[in-house]
């Protein structure tokens, strides 16, 4: 497996002012047997010129209309050459052993897919990076590893899954999401394929002002998607649905304090967890509490 061409495949839009960055970190890859397609998603900025002026014949550049992220990853993997495709984004950054080290172990393990951890930086105006957190923690080893542990909490990004490419093309990403478009694909591919886990920081996830990670209301739209495809499961597992609405409601706390109110006291029906009554309330109080003086 160590000769397999892998197909990286990375959705942009107006993101010349950073893709390079994003599509060198790749090329610079330990293993180099590999195509590049980036799927311009109806970008008007100069992405292409920028793409052709890296000058690697293994960038591959693909124009579509504008559908969203979504159709453009589905894009990518109909076109890709690679029997193992991995999945990048335009303004995230890889490092150098990313793909050597998951193509080890889906070697050694014979699995379907393969994740890895990945670090979140905040990118302040000034250029400055700072950390936001790793996820999976290093609490969470391959065994962890289940549907149920994915639905109580997403910990899953597309930039972590590198997997054989019929797998990608038997589970397609849901154009119909807004946000949370990994973590729908990643509950998917756990009820259905093996996984094998790289428990190593291979990603670096950059947050910037115009990330779509930023946007909080898509977040809501998205996790009511995820609740009505997972209806069912959820039904026959409450503490997972429970946990699942706090974990979201965590998350929301700060950019939307009523949304996270209320999930709060959805796990507390479902669950009766008294620390879901606890998190509510203080919810609650923090938001009667000036901004500046918190």
């Amino acid at each position: 497996m160590r000769d397999e061409l892998v197909s990286v495949v990375i959705p942009t839009y107006n993101r010349a002012y950073c893709i390079a960055e994003s599509v060198g970190s790749v090329l610079r890859q330990t293993h180099d047997n590999l195509e590049v397609v980036v799927v311009d998603d109806g970008s008007t900025d100069n992405t292409r010129e920028v793409l052709e002026s890296l000058g690697d014949e293994r960038v591959r550049y693909v124009r579509q209309q504008n559908a969203g992220a979504c159709a453009a990853r589905n894009h990518g993997v109909d076109v890709a050459r690679g029997h193992l495709v991995a999945f990048h984004d335009s303004d995230d950054v890889w490092l150098e052993h990313k793909l050597e080290r998951q193509l080890t172990s889906l070697g050694r393990s014979g699995a379907d897919f393969c994740l890895c951890q990945m670090r979140t930086l905040r990118e302040e105006a000034d250029g400055v990076r700072t950390l936001v957190h790793v996820v999976p923690n290093d609490l969470l080893t391959g065994a962890d590893l289940t549907t149920s542990t994915i639905l109580e909490k997403n910990f899953l990004s597309t930039q972590m899954l590198m997997g054989h490419r019929e797998v990608f093309l038997e589970e397609r990403f849901d154009v119909r999401m807004p946000r949370l478009q990994d973590w729908d694909l990643g509950i998917r591919l756990f009820e259905r394929f093996s996984c094998t886990y790289v428990q190593e920081i291979l990603v670096e996830q950059i947050i910037r002002s115009d990330s779509l990670s930023s946007d909080s209301r898509k977040y809501v739209v998205a996790l009511e998607l995820i609740e009505e495809k997972n209806v069912a499961y959820l039904h026959e597992h409450k503490r997972v649905h429970a946990q699942m609405l706090s974990n979201a409601a965590k998350s929301l706390a700060t950019s939307l304090p009523k949304e996270s109110q209320r999930l709060f006291l959805r796990s507390f029906r479902i669950d009766h967890n008294p620390l879901s009554l606890a998190h509510a309330a203080h919810v609650q109080a923090m938001s009667l509490v000036p901004a500046c003086m918190r």
